[in-house]
């Protein structure tokens, strides 16, 4: 069976993410044509053709995803999205950050008062629980763990 060419959505909410440029073909890999901006109504990227396969969250960092925790308000909205996202086989949120202990005792952000990073990471395996996202810690790899998760994603759908 002739692997795919895939084009990856970005959703037009998502100001500084990634852009997936074009890739050559290569011999046994599923070739990206590049990232087109479009909007999907939960998460941050998809691949056009496949927006009920495949969606991934990023987040850059503890910080970002504490604010989408706190106040109450984000917290509801964040989750109200990732309901959005039952129905979706692959979905995942990436997060630009490595665990540590340290950073788990740190606060979050690590300047004011705030929750410890681990509420944080709590709040992640419980919305894992909940609604069966995934979370990722990539570090600064996080793109590129998107396209091995993307590549995976379309390779079990094609069977």
């Amino acid at each position: 069976m002739a692997l795919p060419e895939i084009t990856i959505i970005r959703d037009t909410r998502e100001q500084q993410g990634w852009i997936f440029e074009p890739e050559e073909k290569k011999p046994g890999k599923i070739r990206v044509l590049g990232t087109e901006t479009a909007t999907l109504d939960a998460a941050d990227y998809s691949v056009k053709g496949y927006e009920d396969l495949i969606r991934i969250e990023r987040k850059n960092g503890f910080g970002e995803l504490f604010c989408n925790m706190s106040p109450k308000a984000h917290k509801e909205r964040f989750e109200r999205e990732m309901e959005k996202l039952r129905h979706i086989p692959y979905k995942y949120i990436i997060v630009e950050t490595v665990l540590s202990d340290d950073a788990l005792c740190l606060s979050v952000p690590q300047m004011f008062r705030g929750p410890p990073s681990s509420a944080v990471l709590k709040w992640l395996f419980e919305l894992q629980m909940e609604y069966g996202i995934v979370p990722v810690f990539a570090g600064d790899a996080g793109q590129r763990t998107a396209r091995y998760l993307i590549e995976l994603a379309i390779r079990k759908a094609n069977g």
